[in-house]
């Protein structure tokens, strides 16, 4: 496969990059509802068949976003996938939050929670991102879709202490990137900061949480651990949906954690947990 040309893939507007010939009839079988299984399989086998690695451009849901399916997986799926992206997860919030509402969206990769949601009027959306080329095109589709005067990019990783961390990416995704090594697989490696997520609230003037998506590549627990150690019950979000299919990298559970702090999980899906704070937390 050919190089991508990065540079011009954050300098030529949105809509440089509509599929044209092939790939438009391709997408068109993806609106229409048919790539699942072998179908989307074969749709991108032949997407990439020319060998050219170029961004995409569509419109998600209404949103307008720039794509780049061979390197980062919610990327493809978002490019090829019939099935609404965490439509569960996405549809709760948006029922939950409103014009008033500040969301913190932990490890925002490119911006598809933050810009489903700044799209639906949400007041403050807060993407932390670490990784630079996510973080670049999470820029350009926050940009594309003019919601700087909502949503603030953090470009750092959130844990349990202040400093510099490694940011491990491995082959073939760029959101699957983790401050935890993968022994099998051998990384490339990014030097960024980090910080506790109470210190980055202070920072922000954050003085309430509506509702945080986190999804850190098993890093969860560093980083909502010492939250709920530290900070006022009054700073606790209203809603959390965390990514469950990385717990094996836990040093300490994050379940019992929460539920011991008044959370009760509303909803699971395939890959996230939604939970809803009651009113009896223990602070």
């Amino acid at each position: 496969m050919s190089t991508p040309n990065t540079l011009d893939a954050t300098t030529k507007p949105w809509g440089a990059y509509k599929p044209q010939g092939m790939k438009a009839l391709l997408r068109l079988i993806v609106k229409a509802g048919f790539s699942h299984g072998p179908v989307k399989k074969w749709l991108q086998k032949l997407w990439f068949s020319d060998g050219a690695l170029e961004p995409v451009d569509i419109e998600y849901s209404g949103v307008k976003f720039r794509l780049h399916p061979w390197d980062n997986v919610v990327e493809r799926k978002l490019v090829f996938g019939s099935k609404c992206r965490d439509c569960e997860e996405v549809h709760f919030l948006m029922e939950a939050l409103n014009r008033d509402s500040i969301f913190l969206d932990v490890g925002a990769n490119i911006g598809y929670y933050t810009c489903m949601l700044a799209s639906r009027g949400v007041a403050r959306c807060i993407a932390i991102e670490p990784h630079p080329r996510t973080r670049e095109r999470l820029n350009f589709n926050i940009k594309t879709n003019n919601f700087e005067h909502g949503v603030e990019v953090v470009p750092i990783a959130i844990g349990d202490s202040e400093g510099t961390v490694v940011l491990n990416t491995f082959s073939g995704d760029l959101g699957s990137s983790s401050l935890l090594r993968n022994k099998q697989q051998q990384p490339t490696c990014h030097t960024v900061p980090m910080k506790p997520l109470l210190h980055l609230c202070g920072e922000l003037g954050v003085q309430s949480i509506d509702a945080m998506k986190i999804d850190i590549e098993g890093f969860e627990d560093r980083a909502l651990v010492p939250f709920f150690q530290d900070a006022p019950p009054t700073l606790w979000p209203r809603y959390i949906i965390i990514e469950h299919s990385h717990t094996s990298g836990w040093s300490e559970d994050v379940v019992p954690f929460l539920e011991e702090r008044g959370y009760v999980a509303q909803k699971e899906t395939r890959g996230n947990t939604i939970y809803a704070l009651t009113g009896t937390a223990q602070g």
